[in-house]
């Protein structure tokens, strides 16, 4: 009987041990949700016609990880441009030609100003606008 014992011992702790594996899987998987809920909320809204310039510096900075400049990365349509935005750390404007269907990223800022640019004529600046109850 007792061997019986203490294979039902293993199995308990087997089981125990698989809760615990489950537990931190979990817990891991929602340690990083919470930065990419945060992300999720932050809404995008056009600024004006152009590439994106803050007030004291003429050009803007690229996250060149997401795009070389000046051609930018070909997506699909604005929400595409967004969602990447959103999902990109540091993202804080985007720039979109819907003509040729190019996006660029942004970081730095605030960018509070557009400017006409020659590459892409139809280029906007679109501006990321924290949700409220990120603030807090």
């Amino acid at each position: 009987s007792s061997s019986s014992h203490i294979s039902c011992t293993l199995i308990v702790l087997a089981a125990m041990a698989l809760q615990w594996n489950i537990v931190l899987q979990v817990l891991f998987l929602l340690q990083p949700c919470s930065h990419v809920a945060a992300a999720a909320k932050a809404k995008l809204s056009k600024l004006g016609d152009g590439q994106c310039r803050t007030a004291e510096v003429a050009y803007p900075t690229w996250i060149r990880e997401y795009a070389e400049f000046p051609n930018g990365k070909e997506v699909t349509d604005l929400q595409r441009c967004y969602a990447d935005c959103r999902g990109t750390e540091g993202c804080s404007a985007v720039g979109y030609s819907p003509g040729f269907k190019k996006c660029v990223l942004y970081k730095g800022g605030p960018y509070t100003v557009s400017e006409y640019w020659s590459m892409y004529t139809d280029f906007e600046c679109h501006t990321v606008v924290q949700a409220a109850d990120d603030d807090l």
